[in-house]
């Protein structure tokens, strides 16, 4: 073999191993574009809370949709901000709590306390819906910029390139595992970290209702069982629900405790009411990751794994 041979196969094998790269930025660039453009939406968009117009509206479905509708626009993360912010400015108001829960008694004090009791949680999450948007946001300008990177790359090689069809079949079943790759590597460490945050949400949860029953017993403890979502199954986070319904106790129940103590103990039972509804949807989000994200991409590096192989084969041939 001549030096001028030798020489040729160095440069194929470079350009092999820069295409390579190139195929992997492209993979990984595409999916960090639309995993960010899920979360945090497009940039810009103002995450602005759900407006309270459409409960005095005359067309309140109308109001209320195109309301959602430009909350969309700031992906899942803002969508939730505008939720969750909607519900405790409104719904968990002094105001909003007063006209659910009219009249006098102890057994209205106690639920005016649940409710009241729900408003931390509330915050708490809002907190964790705007740095996830954040994150959203690095996701996509990162895969922006290596998206960007593999293109430009690849246009400045367009007229060298030879074997068109050759190569572009390599570069597509590359692309394949490298995007499959990550979407289902991403997807474990995120179900790993959802789920994390879900049993910390139950932590919490038995911790207040038992602290609850202690100061009033007649709240009731908790009933812990295997987390379940309706279309995903079991999960991997265990709930916790209340043994009683706070609308089923009555004044009589609570003669003998005092207006600070009924307060207090509904304030951590409508704590716990929330951080078990929280441990239940980061459950869920989870099991979403683990049971559809996942499958997916181990599915497209598959098929991109098998192509590459059966191209290998021929070649030994």
């Amino acid at each position: 073999m001549t030096l001028a041979e030798l020489g040729e196969i160095s440069k194929s094998s470079r350009d092999d191993n820069r295409h390579r790269r190139q195929d992997v930025a492209l993979g990984v660039g595409s999916v960090g574009v639309g995993t960010g453009l899920i979360g945090g939406g497009v940039p810009g968009v103002k995450a602005t809370r759900l407006s309270a117009d459409f409960m005095h509206s005359d067309r309140p479905v109308r109001t209320r949709a195109a309301n959602v509708l430009r909350a969309r626009r700031a992906g899942l993360f803002g969508y939730r901000t505008n939720a969750h912010s909607t519900l405790k400015d409104f719904e968990l108001s002094d105001e909003g709590i007063s006209r659910r829960h009219p009249g006098h008694g102890n057994a209205n004090f106690l639920r005016r306390s649940v409710e009241q009791g729900k408003v931390a949680p509330e915050e708490k999450i809002i907190a964790h819906m705007k740095t996830g948007r954040k994150a959203s946001y690095g996701l996509l300008a990162g895969g922006a910029g290596l998206t960007a990177y593999s293109i430009a790359s690849r246009k400045r090689e367009e007229a060298k390139r030879q074997r068109v069809r050759k190569a572009d079949n390599r570069r597509r079943d590359e692309t394949l595992v490298a995007g499959g790759g990550t979407v289902a590597g991403g997807s474990y460490g995120l179900a790993r970290l959802t789920e994390h945050q879900g049993r910390k949400w139950v932590g919490r949860s038995a911790q207040n209702f038992g602290e609850a029953q202690r100061l009033v017993p007649e709240l009731g403890g908790y009933k812990e069982r295997g987390g379940k979502n309706k279309f995903l199954g079991r999960t991997k986070v265990r709930a916790v629900r209340a043994e009683k319904k706070v609308a089923d106790i009555g004044d009589k129940a609570l003669r003998g405790h005092s207006s600070q103590t009924i307060h207090a103990a509904g304030k951590l039972h409508g704590a716990a009411l929330n951080q078990s509804y929280f441990g239940h949807v980061y459950g869920s989000m989870g099991a979403g990751m683990r049971k559809i994200a996942m499958p997916i991409g181990l599915g497209a590096a598959a098929v991109g794994g098998a192509g590459i192989a059966r191209r290998k084969r021929e070649e030994r041939r």
